[in-house]
Order: C-alpha cells, then sequence, then structure tokens
C-alpha cells in the first residue's frame, strides 16, 4: 500500500501518462488486501486471527494513504 502505489506513480509520470489514467492505477495498486486471503487462510487451516488483523490494518491505513496519493500524483 506504500511502495507499489509510489513505484507505479512515479512510473506513469517519467512515461507521460495524464492525470486521470495515472490516478486510477495509482488508487487500485493502494487498495488494501482483498478478502479472499481470510477464505484462503479458513481454508487451509492457516492462522485466521492474523489474517484479520492484517485485513483491518489495511482498511485503516486506507484512510490515510489514500489521500496522501491523491495529493501526491494529481
Amino acid at each position: 500500500m506504500i511502495l507499489t502505489p509510489l513505484v507505479v506513480g512515479t512510473g506513469l509520470m517519467f512515461f507521460g501518462v495524464t492525470r486521470e489514467p495515472r490516478m486510477a492505477l495509482v488508487l487500485q495498486m493502494a487498495m488494501p488486501p482483498a478478502f479472499s486471503t481470510l477464505v484462503i487462510a479458513q481454508a487451509y487451516n492457516l492462522d485466521r486471527d492474523l489474517t484479520v488483523t492484517t485485513l483491518a490494518i489495511g482498511v485503516f491505513a486506507l484512510l490515510f494513504t489514500i489521500p496522501m496519493w491523491l495529493w501526491l500524483f494529481s
């Protein structure tokens, strides 16, 4: 949620991609982990508590990282 959008956004700016497509790609890269990871954790008897915690942290961090990416790449 931090490194990938930064690399993608910088690369797209370097290649001259315009604002709207660049922002769409950066915001897609900044999304938190998908809930399918919880299904996979349950299917393979992995640590579900860790998975839920990671999902919660990712969603909470989204509140701070999305405005940062909007400001940085717009």
